[in-house]
């Protein structure tokens, strides 16, 4: 199992328009390599399971304050 861990830094320079984006970006990434988006995980606003070369990968998108 291998875990993607995609951490987004909210400090007083956190543009919520790009983050926004970068979100959505992230979610069509997901989508294209057909990731699967499954229940979340403390910390964790969006995790997804995907196969990777025959390996299972999760990936979480996180929030950091």
């Amino acid at each position: 199992l291998c875990v993607l861990v995609v951490g987004v830094f909210r400090t007083e320079l956190y543009d919520s328009v790009w983050g926004e984006k970068n979100l959505e970006d992230y979610l069509e990434f997901m989508k294209a390599v057909g990731a699967t988006e499954v229940a979340g995980i403390d910390g964790a606003e969006h995790v997804h399971e995907l196969s990777v070369g025959g390996r299972e990968l999760v990936s979480l998108y996180c929030y950091l304050e």
